[in-house]
């Protein structure tokens, strides 16, 4: 649990898949990040809310020269939770760091913004073997959506047509997975100090979370 106070009934494990090094015309290049996977949990549900780089990949490697942990192990380290035992994955948006690993899941709803898969069909947008997969069970969902009870989908286009993050209901308040609505937590600062907000930050803000977290940073809105 990340909390200790009653207020919800979620709790929220963030899962470190993979680190990558951003290439010449990527806005970090030169950096390094992690790509983060979020394993929510609640009486009845596991969710896991994006899903990694996946399996080696040439393009994918020779760019990003990613470091990978595997998801059915990081997975399985979690009190034994296997990729079968996850009863449904949101996805924030499709590019390949967050959809990658979803070919695992044969069969298990696969949650994403129909303007987001939309999107997806343009030519260079995603790796199109990423979802012309077998048995993968892509759902799609319009505007918001609350999906299970304390459990919100919240669109958030800007960083992709259909992006969205989610607002949960934890013990602590809410915490919004603002996936890349927000690139880092040092930007959304930037934007509540300067007044400036961006239309996405707009929507994260209005959920009044205590904990924002993000796919490309370590850092948690909100933590002191």
């Amino acid at each position: 649990m990340i909390g200790e106070d009653s207020g919800g009934p979620w709790s929220v494990l963030p899962l470190y898949l993979d680190a990558v090094v951003y290439p010449d015309g990527h806005p970090r290049h030169g950096e390094s990040g992690p790509v983060y996977a979020y394993l929510l949990e609640d009486d009845e549900h596991l969710v896991l809310v994006d899903t990694g780089i996946g399996p080696p990949h040439p393009l994918i490697d020779r760019l990003y020269q990613p470091a990978r942990r595997d998801l059915a192990m990081a997975l399985a380290q979690n009190n034994g939770i296997q990729l079968d035992d996850i009863d449904l994955v949101v996805l924030s948006h499709l590019h390949f760091d967050h959809v990658g690993g979803a070919q695992a899941f044969r069969g298990t709803p696969l949650y994403v913004q129909r303007a987001e898969w939309d999107a997806a069909q343009a030519p260079g947008y995603t790796l199109p073997e990423f979802l012309d997969v077998p048995g993968a069970n892509f759902v799609m969902v319009d505007g918001e959506v609350e999906l299970l009870p304390g459990f919100r989908l919240l669109p958030t286009p800007g960083h992709t047509p259909g992006h969205q993050s989610l607002a949960v209901s934890t013990p602590i308040g809410a915490v919004v997975l603002a996936g890349q609505a927000v690139e880092t937590c040092a930007e959304l600062e930037r934007m509540l100090a300067g007044g400036a907000l961006s239309e996405a930050a707009r929507r994260i803000v209005e959920a009044r979370p205590t904990r924002v977290w993000f796919s490309h940073d370590h850092r948690i809105w909100g933590e002191s």
